[in-house]
């Protein structure tokens, strides 16, 4: 026997001790492997480890795994149904909203018409007022707020 033969049988004894052999056996794994060779790529040492399988561990694991991924799938659905009853709820309540605008803003049209059909004053300066409170190209005037019934009717 070579000496390299000779090495390769003691190595395999010392690893292959009865010890591990029952403790494989205790696993029940279904196959066992030993390998020599460098574990990962700039390693400079052949070193002996062991490529098992047990058929009864996959199951169990792949069991978990596609339970996790059931619920997650579930816990997706309900997400995704919540969100699709936050949007109704939101597209109702932008309706309502562009609604309500819509009526102060015929409510606010219609309480100035009334002003102005009961004011004393001649159309010329009820149109001079409201020009002098119209938007100027740097924003509103001075004095005028954004929300000025007055600019709102001229500029529509």
């Amino acid at each position: 026997m070579s000496s390299f033969e000779h090495n390769i049988i003691i190595e395999l004894a010392e690893y292959f001790s009865k010890a591990n052999i029952q403790f494989m056996d205790s696993c029940d794994y279904d196959f066992v492997m030993m390998v020599k060779d460098k574990l990962y790529a700039d390693d400079d040492t052949d070193r002996c480890f062991h490529i098992y399988y047990k058929a009864k561990k996959q199951a169990s694991e792949r069991a978990r795994l596609e339970a996790d991924l059931d619920r997650m799938e579930d816990k997706i659905s309900q997400t995704e149904e919540q969100l699709r009853r936050l949007k109704e709820r939101c597209d109702k309540a932008s309706q309502k909203l562009d609604s309500l605008y819509e009526l102060k803003k015929r409510l606010e049209q219609e309480k100035l018409l009334k002003a102005i059909d009961k004011s004393t004053r001649t159309k010329a300066e009820i149109l001079a007022f409201l020009e002098s409170h119209a938007q100027n190209k740097n924003g509103w005037q001075k004095n005028c707020q954004p929300f000025c019934l007055s600019c709102k009717i001229l500029e529509n």
